[in-house]
């Protein structure tokens, strides 16, 4: 038995987990074992961005993210079947290893632990063993367009479904056990006197009592744990789905009518932990009720089947004015709640321009019409209810009639009568919460076609993330008589616009705002396609290639200073989630920023959070984005107005423009820019008016003609 060469390059492959962990020792050796052919960088961009540790769930989700499916199987460590090997055995009390093969009953491990590997001897040790299979690509539907995906997702939870709807029956069941007991008494036990039956009756119904809730209980936990999963998936979904989504589908719209988008997915995860659904699970089951009314109370129980009736046509007679009302409440709702979200993320900008008074009055009207609107809703839901609660009333008054003349006449005991009575709350409590179900489920049809609609759209990439460019980028770039228009009513963005770099060449690209700076930009990213024209890398046309994969090649300084939610060392691992922290050290100094993140009392682990992140991408912004272009070592890189973000600080601009000139003749640079310093950097000068080339060539040729325009 032969053991792995622990000093070959495939067991370089490092995890980047601040604290060391079984698990994370074990990740690497398992890959190895499983044939895993990955990256570096796909290892790293595997595990989770926050995460400190590596602990089971980690483990899995890691291994998910690399393509492979895993399933847990308590087991002894001597039951195992060697065809499963290799897997992870997490042994009762003990820490996870890698078992790679057996060979002549012993066994070849690694142990997470001391992070090396062992061999040992069969046993009868209980644990979990893990199991992994490689997921081929017809099971990863992701990249696919998703047809019925909600469908499909609750398919995953036929099981606990299945089981509510069993413990629903039974529970229907000890319904009838109540009034039976009631009857008895008032049949039985008074007429004969018995309190010896009588005691035999009350422990019977004593453990009645406890296993109905226990049934309730385990029927709660049950959908419970449907209704977090289901919102754990559904929210996972969309976001990846919309982040995933062509760029052209997300742009133009608003950050206020997005997240109101995604918080109208709530509402799946809302109705399923919620009262409405466990009443839509017990609907069928009250038709059972109502023939064991008839059995006990016969004509009796036609009045409360009656009243159900003329609810059912009530409540679809009325439900599209609820609808309506509803959705006039909701769309206004949702409006206020934008305004409000556009005009924080505008802030500053109401400050400075002294506009307060008029979004105070804005918001008047907007809070108006929602409060308006939301008072209608309120109104007509109050009036629903009162109608159902008159009805019930009435219904109760009408069987208690009906139930005494019965008695009277000798058609039914007392017993029956109250035994009925008891069931009759039951059997209407439908007409209580049934237009409430009604709306949910019409408010849970319009979340899931618009759940659907996301899903079923195409994303942005074409092929597996995990493959690559089948070479590296050399940097060489060429537009060739580009036109594109953002939509069909818009002037174009470009047209026949027309240009080529060599390798390590540096290009300014200059003209007035909305010229088309950034746009040329965007292209070059793959966030668009032109409609006319190519576009051209090493001579290989954009559209053959993956737009995801091609931005990991690409180092690109946006015109905003971009921090997020984590520390300055996760931020410009961004960039390159393989790099060590010598490496972001050195891409930090590059970037003359190295000094001042020292400075900060927690240094590279500062935390930019909502109350730091301001001031942190002000004071370090450009130059974290700056480090994340070294930290990629692209060979093309792009600039969106560098100018912007530096405060005006002429030494800062300096220190920028200096880096710039370092990464000069090794990368392809592309500049949009109107400042005079950054032009002077250009190798060449490509001059843009509404969209129309109006010159290009060499800085020398082009930079007087600019100047003196």
């Amino acid at each position: 038995m032969n053991r792995p060469d622990e000093s070959s390059i495939r067991f370089k492959l490092r995890t980047r987990f601040k604290k060391r962990s079984p698990f994370s020792n074990c990740l690497v050796p398992l890959l190895d074992s499983l044939g895993w052919l990955g990256t570096q960088s796909q290892l790293a961009e595997a595990h989770s961005y926050m995460a400190s540790k590596m602990d089971l769930a980690e483990f899995r989700n890691t291994l998910a993210i690399l393509k492979f499916e895993s399933k847990g199987v308590s087991t002894q460590l001597d039951h195992l079947d060697p065809r499963l090997l290799p897997c992870i055995w997490v042994p009762e009390g003990g820490t996870a290893q890698v078992l790679v093969e057996q060979v002549e009953g012993k066994l070849l491990i690694f142990d997470g632990k001391s992070a090396t590997y062992k061999q040992i001897s069969s046993e009868p040790i209980k644990g979990l063993a893990l199991l992994f299979e490689s997921l081929q690509s017809d099971k990863i539907e992701f990249l696919k367009p998703q047809k019925e995906w909600f469908a499909k997702a609750l398919g995953r939870f036929k099981v606990s479904f299945m089981l509510g709807l069993i413990i629903t029956f039974i529970l229907s069941v000890f319904t009838f056990i109540s009034p039976m007991f009631v009857m008895t008494i008032y049949n039985e036990l008074l007429v004969a006197e018995s309190t010896y039956s009588l005691v035999f009756l009350v422990m019977g119904i004593f453990i009645f009592v406890i296993g109905d809730f226990g049934f309730r209980v385990l029927r709660s936990r049950l959908f419970g744990f449907v209704s977090v999963r289901m919102g754990n998936i559904v929210g996972i979904e969309v976001l990846r789905r919309i982040l995933y989504l062509p760029p052209g589908f997300t742009e133009e719209a608003s950050l206020a009518s997005q997240i109101s988008h995604i918080k109208d997915f709530e509402s799946i995860r809302e109705f399923f932990a919620g009262p409405g659904f466990t009443a839509l699970v017990e609907l069928p089951f009250v038709i059972m009720l109502i023939v064991g009314m008839v059995v006990i109370a016969g004509p009796v129980a036609y009045i409360p089947t009656i009243s159900i009736l003329i609810f059912i046509a009530f409540a679809f007679a009325i439900n599209p004015l609820v609808k309506q009302t509803n959705a006039k409440a909701s769309k206004a709702a949702s409006e206020r709640q934008e305004f409000l979200l556009d005009m924080l993320s505008n802030f500053q900008a109401i400050k400075f321009t002294g506009s307060a008074s008029i979004f105070c009055q804005r918001y008047r009207e907007i809070s108006a019409k929602a409060s308006l609107n939301s008072f209608y809703a309120a109104r007509l839901n109050a009036l629903i209810g009162t109608t159902s609660q008159s009805l019930v009333t009435f219904s109760s008054l009408a069987t208690m009639t009906v139930g005494v003349y019965q008695v009277i006449g000798g058609g039914m005991s007392v017993g029956a009568l109250m035994a009925c009575m008891l069931l009759l709350g039951r059997v209407l409590a439908p007409v209580k919460t049934g237009l409430g179900i009604i709306t949910q489920v019409g408010k849970l049809g319009k979340s899931v076609n618009q759940l659907d609609r996301l899903m079923s759209m195409n994303i942005e990439t074409r092929i597996d993330t995990n493959m690559s460019l089948t070479k590296s980028i050399h940097g060489k770039l060429a537009f060739n008589n580009v036109s594109i228009r953002y939509n069909p009513e818009a002037p174009p963005a470009l047209l026949a616009v027309q240009f080529d770099l060599k390798q390590g060449e540096t290009l300014a690209i200059v003209g007035h705002d909305g010229a088309g700076k950034s746009t040329v930009l965007k292209l070059v990213l793959g966030y668009y396609h032109p409609q006319a024209g190519r576009v051209l890398i090493d001579d290989m046309n954009l559209r053959q290639i993956d737009p995801i994969t091609l931005r990991k090649s690409i180092g690109y300084v946006p015109k905003s200073n971009q921090l997020f939610h984590g520390t300055l060392t996760q931020n410009m691992r961004l960039a390159n989630p393989a790099a060590t922290s010598q490496q972001i050290w050195e891409a930090a100094r590059k970037a003359s920023i190295y000094d001042e993140i020292m400075e900060l009392p927690e240094g590279f682990n500062t935390f930019a959070n909502s109350r730091t992140m301001g001031e942190l991408a002000e004071k370090l912004g450009k130059g974290i984005s700056l480090a994340r272009v070294f930290l990629k070592e692209a060979s093309l890189v792009l600039f969106d107005d560098p100018e912007f973000g530096l405060s005006g600080d002429a030494e800062k601009e300096a220190a920028f423009i200096n880096e710039i000139r370092k990464i000069k003749g090794r990368s392809t640079i592309l500049i949009a820019t109107h400042h005079l310093s950054f032009i002077e950097l250009a190798d060449k000068i490509l001059w843009l008016e509404k969209g129309r080339m109006r010159a290009y060539g060499s800085k020398e040729e082009i930079l007087p003609k600019f100047l003196g325009a």
